[in-house]
């Protein structure tokens, strides 16, 4: 049974590399899709958060045009892998605490946008946009055609997937 049959030998290290790309491959997009899930999560939270400061900038007649920005900032500044153009980048608001603080906020100012809709009936919808870099950009190709992540909105030519959420709410009366 210790004998070896001719021409066997190192066939389970040809398996093992046939098989291993292939398990490689799903383990990351796994991996990838559940980063998208949570950039999804957190690209909600941001545009009520884009939305609230919104909503806080005209009731209380606050005069940061930042302020929109600088919440969804903070807040996608989670889901922030990519390298700033500026790393040294600084915001000065003041009686606010410094957000170059956070991990990943230079990358998210750099690449965060909002727009305030006005809707019928003392509404308004908060949009933001994000341009994501994921984690395994190879893997980009296993996501095309999944409605699942409706959320990208596009992708951009270096590779990066802009993600968009909105929020609606009422403006204060």
């Amino acid at each position: 049974m210790n004998a070896v049959k001719k021409g066997e030998r190192g066939l389970a290290t040809v398996e093992a590399a046939m098989v291993m790309p292939f398990l490689l491959f799903m383990t990351f997009g796994i991996l990838q899709l559940g980063f998208l899930f949570v950039a999804d999560a957190v690209m909600q939270y941001a545009a009520f958060c884009a939305a609230r400061a919104e909503m806080v900038r005209e009731v209380q007649g606050e005069r940061y045009e930042t302020s929109p920005k600088l919440a969804a900032a903070m807040v996608c500044s989670l889901i922030s892998f990519g390298e700033a153009d500026d790393p040294s980048y600084t915001l000065a608001i003041p009686r606010r605490p410094q957000p170059r603080t956070l991990p990943g906020f230079p990358y998210a100012w750099e690449n965060t946008d909002y727009t305030i809709v006005n809707l019928p009936d003392q509404r308004f919808e908060a949009r933001v946009r994000f341009q994501y870099e994921p984690i395994f950009p190879e893997l980009s190709l296993l996501f095309i055609g999944v409605s699942a992540i409706d959320f990208v909105a596009d992708k951009t030519p270096d590779g990066k997937w802009i993600l968009e959420k909105t929020h609606t709410m009422t403006r204060a009366l």
